[in-house]
């Protein structure tokens, strides 16, 4: 066998290995980008109960719906992206027709300002919830200064001392609020309630403790202006996927 033949038969097994392994690597990568185009992000609504076991999401509960919320502000002051990083404990408030209410902080890391001047890194706005006690809805003319009128049979009146210490103190959440979860990837249109902190600093509004209210931002559609993101997907409260260009930019509008 001449020497031409010799070194067909050594090159041949060699192609036939280079065949093999781009075979290999060709059908790797095919099950890589089908696997990659089948994957899907399944949305995960949040649910505030988790951060206290007093936080109650009233369904369809019109008449318990907040009065004195951020939705009464007028226009988008922030548009921020972060993460929940605390949901602190509900700060407590009376209103001038004796109504207790509670406002509580949802703190956020910020990662992004899209709309507004901000120079921290964190930020706190509040969720408006309405209070009721011993499956009362919870009153207090005393903090106010007011006689007790005649209140329905679902009503009933307390003493701030009453109010602080009470244990079986429930927090009314209404479900078009947004709701949040402790390390939630968020993007969130805030407005300021200047009716809210007019109504404290007149003390029309009465705080119950040691808290300050007289800067108080919320959503102002409630968790219409609230979006998610998971795994790099940004969800509306719907579980629809949104474009990130439009969401931030949707209420620019200046003020």
């Amino acid at each position: 066998m001449g020497m031409g033949s010799k070194n067909k038969l050594i090159l041949f097994p060699v192609i036939l290995s280079a065949v093999a392994i781009g075979l290999f690597f060709t059908m790797s990568f095919n099950v890589d980008d089908s696997s990659n185009e089948s994957k899907t992000i399944t949305y995960i609504p949040s649910d505030i109960t988790k951060a206290n076991p007093n936080f109650v999401v009233e369904f369809g509960a019109a008449s318990m719906a907040p009065t004195t919320a951020a939705q009464k502000a007028e226009s988008i002051v922030y548009t921020l992206e972060g993460t929940v990083t605390n949901i602190d404990e509900p700060v407590l408030y009376v209103t001038s027709n004796g109504n207790v209410k509670a406002a509580i902080p949802i703190i956020m890391s910020v990662e992004k300002v899209h709309k507004g001047n901000l120079d921290s890194d964190t930020f706190t706005f509040y969720l408006n919830a309405n209070v009721s006690i011993d499956g009362y809805i919870a009153t207090s003319y005393s903090a106010i200064g007011k006689d007790v009128p005649v209140l329905p049979y679902i009503y009933r009146d307390y003493t701030i001392s009453e109010i602080i210490n009470s244990e079986n103190i429930e927090y009314k959440i209404h479900s078009d609020s947004a709701q949040y979860e402790i390390d939630d990837k968020i993007i969130i249109h805030l407005g300021e309630d200047t009716k809210m902190i007019s109504a404290i600093n007149s003390g029309s509004f009465v705080v119950i403790g040691d808290y300050d209210l007289t800067s108080y931002y919320g959503t102002t559609r409630g968790k219409s202006d609230v979006y998610k993101i998971q795994e790099d997907v940004l969800f509306n409260y719907q579980g629809i996927t949104q474009q990130y260009s439009i969401i931030i930019n949707e209420r620019q509008a200046s003020p």
